[in-house]
């Protein structure tokens, strides 16, 4: 069962065949290493708490000595948190909560996080959803200050009624966050967030004022699909969030979304392909400078988009690609200031939905493609989040799945020491695992649930 996400051109799903086996926190493995970039990012040695599915989708730093990575694993029953942290002698797995219910009748009480922010040397916040008991999807924020992670109590729309996930979350301040995602409200009819009723998907936003979370109104097109992925600020009155919803034809269309210090707004944004554009992540400066990454159909395959903004509108910003006929698509973008800035995701040299590590860097002529790891050439490795605490500490996270179809996290920096070369961790278990391409599924989850 594919749990969160928006629309992806392609997205591989994993099915297990046999029953799974878990390694303990306490005996990590560490994720294979096998092929550096020449000269760009590298892989940096990461840890695995389970021998059969541990993904990163998020990264942040608070220092440029303090950096930390979100995702989740399966534990064996049901999908975790997990958390790692940079700690300059490489990145380890720390302790992370989860939620629970009382009830498990339907559901296996999934857990997962999305995205994380940091506040300048200060706290950080992660963002994702959890499922209860009775399959329902609840928000999920935790927070570090310094003393481990902690579950925050944030807000839903209508518990028990509604799914609700968060895919975005930043912060001006450590008592000024927002978070964004959808909530989906089949056939419902009573929820004032919710204006087209029976639709699958409408946006979601909610605020930390310091003291709770708390759910405010944002805008939606009117038609079935409305995403929200990435959200960014330039000040307290000054925010965009950005993702997708359906233009009411065969189309999909970049959402973008601003808020004034009083209400979310839709803004027109770049459109460059009549059937889809979306949009993944956002950033912003202090300068007032935003861009957001994501992906549009070109006219032989899926290539990247990238949209800044100018004194009056949203327009494109020309992301690189590999080839004008391969699929490429960023999912995370960040910058160091208006000349430095990087998108990660991923590309397909193959046709056959082989996905290779996708980095690319922005100056002041723009858009390249630059060198970037790869655990193997033969097999998917992936990139979802990108963050940065000054020129020479950029991190990435994603994943990627070994020969006997294992999912190890991947971090990547782009100041780090060549990898060692290390064979891949043997299985307890021989675990077959059929990778299929699914081709439109929604990226409402970027994990795949099971169950």
């Amino acid at each position: 069962m594919v749990g969160k996400g928006t629309i992806r051109i392609a997205v591989l799903t994993a099915t297990v065949a046999l029953p799974l086996n878990v390694v303990a926190l306490t005996a990590l493995a560490v994720s294979p290493v096998r092929v550096a970039a020449a000269a760009g990012w590298s892989i940096a040695p990461s840890q695995d708490p389970d021998n059969v599915d541990n993904r990163l989708y998020g990264v942040a730093c608070s220092t440029p000595t303090t950096c930390w990575a979100v995702g989740d694993y399966f534990n064996g029953t049901a999908y975790q948190t997990l958390v790692e942290q940079w700690t300059q002698s490489g990145w380890v797995v720390v302790p992370s909560p989860d939620n629970s219910s009382t009830s498990t009748t339907n559901g296996n009480e999934d857990n997962t996080l999305t995205s994380i922010t940091c506040v300048a040397s200060g706290p950080c916040f992660a963002a994702g959803y959890w499922y209860d008991g009775q399959n329902e999807a609840h928000t999920l924020i935790e927070e570090d200050t310094g003393a481990g992670w902690q579950l925050m109590t944030s807000a839903d729309v209508a518990p028990a009624v509604v799914d609700d996930l968060l895919q975005g979350i930043t912060c001006i301040s450590a008592s000024d966050c927002w978070a964004v995602g959808e909530t989906l409200v089949p056939g419902f009819f009573g929820i004032p967030f919710v204006p087209v009723p029976g639709t699958p998907a409408q946006t979601l936003t909610e605020h930390w004022n310091g003291t709770q979370w708390s759910v405010v109104m944002s805008a939606d097109s009117g038609f079935s699909e409305n995403i929200l992925d990435g959200v960014a600020c330039i000040s307290s009155s000054n925010c965009w969030a950005a993702g997708i919803n359906s233009n009411g034809s065969s189309g999909y269309d970049a959402l973008i979304e601003q808020y004034n210090g009083t209400s979310w707004s839709i803004v027109n944004g770049a459109d460059p392909s009549s059937q889809l554009n979306e949009l993944d992540s956002a950033w912003c400066s202090s300068d007032g400078t935003c861009r957001a990454a994501g992906i549009e159909r070109g006219a032989s395959a899926t290539q990247t988009l990238i949209e800044q903004t100018t004194s009056s509108a949203w327009v494109s910003d020309a992301g690189a690609d590999t080839s004008s006929t391969q699929l490429n698509g960023t999912t995370g973008v960040t910058c160091v200031d208006d000349s430095d800035c990087w998108a990660v995701g991923e590309y397909d040299a193959t046709g056959n939905f082989l996905f290779q590590t996708l980095v690319e860097q922005r100056t002041a002529a723009g858009w390249t493609v630059v060198p970037s790891g790869n655990v193997s050439t033969t097999q998917p490795d992936v990139l979802w989040g990108v963050g940065c605490a000054s020129a020479t500490a950029c991190w990435s996270v994603g994943y990627s799945t070994d020969a006997k179809g294992v999912i190890h996290t991947l971090i990547e920096g782009n100041a780090v020491p060549a990898p060692v070369q290390t064979p891949d961790m043997p299985p307890l278990f021989a675990i077959p695992i059929a990778l299929a391409a699914a081709v439109g599924v929604r990226r409402v989850a970027r994990r795949q649930r099971q169950g």
